[in-house]
């Protein structure tokens, strides 16, 4: 361990004899200061030592060839911060005072030292403090920027405003700006504008202070919304002789409230989806084993045409009730082989029969395309997110143009894409002649609540779902657009290798399993899907009973235990729900056969019935052929 003691500060001496520069040191360390000195005799030596940092200077006033305010002069040039004490053996009080003009801390007298210690130590809390003032002054400047907050006054009875360099900003007004208070409350919107004058007024009239939010609008005219804040000075009477305060941008915290408020819908929305999927479901399910009733009849070529619309709208319906789903609980749907044709198909007879008449809208598909696998459902909530986002960009009308193509990715284009994997992708290209976005937009689009679109006409999220689901596919997502020329968005999805032809054969009636004339219990509060069921199972070949209630199900099923081969029941109704009475009914036969159905979300609900030791379930609304298959399967594992 060294026995040299460290030093406090670091000294510049400028100083040309060498005797009275050892009695000055030798005094500073018998006072404990202990300074790393360096010492110089001349201009150049000055000039030199000047490109390091000091804590303090001492000049020799009287130096061969070189005087006290020159060397005064280049310090103050180089080093303006650091505090200079000039020593000199003989100085009047004129140079003095030119010493102290040029910036000189102090000036001490060779012959009268008694004062130097002190002049030191004053020297350096001095220069400790301002630079700790500098320091705070600085934090307090750059946290007024990050926080976009500053301050204001008003001196009465003038009513001129002094403004800090943030406020001007947030007004757009030049640095240094004094405008009087009218000027300065007429940058309001015209309902702040009264808000924020009636403050100001009976702050100035009896003191007192606010804290509100308010609209302004900035020299450019950029809407900004502020917290301001002000109270009022008195003199020693009591009169209010100055109003003061913060303003603070909170543009963006508002946004962000908003953003908040949309997370707590979405949150909400997701606790709803449940019910309400349960609800569509039973409503759709009637309706899709309906339409199967009807189609086992002689029906007419107008008549087929109607019950396919109406079953293509059923089945519609309950992609649109799975993708609620998916999207509320984070559900990932079912990956199967996907034509993107038949998915492109579907997305242009939605956006034909909804958007705008002055929109024309274009295909451009080849016969033949790879297949890809995905969620249908997922994948044409992309297209129709883009051709919606397309529609309102073509106010006025105009072409929207959907394409596939069969592409190959190779490695410099793929590096180029964020290093997606080279191979062979089918490419989707959905082109609008819109406004196009602009290039300071273009970088945010993919971000969630980001939109372009007036308040209450978007959530921001389309286009931040879409990219999720694309890339959830293993794909990825291109965007280029030109301001009054258009937009073209591209998703890229890996083929499979297998090519199919955009249409699809026509495919031949399903073969219904028939019954022997089994029993069937059906338990279901809606008495629409009980009848359609009862009427799809009895012209099947089987015999049913039904009931409103789980409480009722029981009482029929103690009647009728010996002859009732399967009971299909609803996982959610009142009075006894499914799971209750699937219980109670193991309870009195052990191996009774049950079939379990939902319109909630189908694994969490297939989960539950397993658990309670059922092995069959159907998700609501299902069909004649799903419904019958699935009673087969149950009788077979007697």
């Amino acid at each position: 361990m060294s026995d040299t003691p460290s030093r406090l500060f670091r000294l510049l001496h400028l100083e040309d004899s060498p005797t009275d520069a050892r009695y000055i040191h030798d005094r500073l360390d018998a006072e404990g200061l202990r300074p790393e000195v360096v010492l110089v005799d001349s201009r150049d030596a000055l000039h030199a030592a000047l490109s390091e940092r000091f804590d303090l200077v001492l000049c020799d006033y009287n130096l061969p060839g070189f005087d006290g305010l020159s060397a005064l002069k280049l310090i103050r040039e180089r080093q303006p911060e650091v505090p200079v004490i000039v020593v000199s053996g003989s100085i009047d009080e004129e140079e003095a005072v030119k010493c102290l003009h040029l910036g000189a801390t102090d000036y001490l007298l060779k012959q009268r030292m008694e004062r130097f210690v002190p002049a030191v130590r004053r020297a350096l809390q001095e220069a400790r403090d301002q630079k700790r003032r500098r320091t705070n002054e600085s934090l307090l400047r750059l946290a007024g920027r990050f926080a976009r907050l500053g301050g204001w006054a008003v001196d009465l009875p003038a009513a001129d405003m002094e403004l800090s360099d943030e406020v001007c900003a947030l007004h757009g007004l030049p640095p240094g700006s004094r405008p009087p208070l009218g000027d300065f409350t007429a940058a309001y919107t015209k309902d702040s504008r009264l808000v924020v004058e009636d403050a100001f007024n009976r702050c100035i009239r009896d003191g007192t202070a606010f804290d509100l939010e308010a609209q302004l609008v900035t020299a450019a005219g950029q809407p900004v919304s502020v917290r301001l804040i002000g109270e009022a000075v008195r003199d020693p009477r009591g009169a209010v002789t100055r109003v003061h305060g913060a303003l603070q941008d909170i543009t963006e915290r508002k946004a962000m409230d908003a953003r908040l408020l949309r997370i707590q819908r979405l949150e909400s929305i997701g606790t709803l989806a449940g019910g309400i999927a349960h609800d569509l479901n039973n409503v759709l399910a009637p309706i899709v084993m309906g339409v199967d009733l009807l189609k086992q009849g002689a029906l007419d070529p107008e008549a087929n045409r109607v019950l396919k619309n109406i079953e293509k709208s059923a089945r519609r319906g309950t992609d649109l009730v799975k993708q609620v789903l998916s999207f509320a609980r984070g559900v990932e749907g079912a990956r199967v082989a996907v034509h993107l044709g038949h998915v492109i198909a579907e997305v242009v007879s939605i956006a034909t029969n909804s958007f705008p008449k002055n929109i024309e809208i274009i295909t451009d598909v080849p016969s033949h395309l790879p297949l890809v696998t995905g969620d249908p459902t997922q994948l044409s909530q992309v297209l129709l997110n883009l051709c919606v986002n397309a529609r309102d960009a073509l106010p006025r009308g105009g072409q929207l143009v959907l394409s596939a193509t069969s592409v190959a990715v190779d490695g410099p284009y793929a590096a180029t894409q964020h290093a997606v994997p080279v191979g062979h992708y089918v490419k989707v290209c959905v082109t609008d002649t819109g406004e196009g976005i602009p290039k300071h937009q273009l970088e945010r689009i993919f971000d969630p609540f980001f939109t372009t679109k007036e308040q209450g006409k978007g959530t921001g999220l389309g286009l931040a779902t879409s990219l999720g689901i694309v890339r959830s596919h293993g794909g990825y997502l291109n965007v280029t657009s030109e301001p009054g020329v258009g937009s073209r968005f591209e998703v890229f999805l890996p083929a499979t290798g297998e090519v199919r032809p955009t249409q699809s054969s026509a495919s031949t009636p399903p073969f219904l399993p028939q019954g022997s004339g089994e029993l069937v219990l059906v338990v279901d509060d809606e008495t629409a899907v009980t009848g359609v069921t009862r009427d799809t199972l009895e012209r099947n070949g089987y015999r049913v009973i039904t009931a409103q209630d789980g409480s009722e199900a029981v009482g029929l099923y103690a009647l009728h235990r010996n002859d009732i081969s399967v009971v299909l029941t609803d996982l959610m109704m009142p009075v006894m729900d499914g799971s209750t009475l699937i219980t109670a009914l193991k309870r009195i036969t052990p191996s009774v056969r049950i079939i379990a159905a939902s319109g909630l979300d189908a694994g969490d609900q297939m989960a539950k019935a397993t658990r309670l030791g059922v092995r069959h379930f159907l998700a609501k609304p299902y069909t004649a052929e799903t419904l019958l298959v699935t009673l087969q399967q149950t009788l077979e594992k007697a």
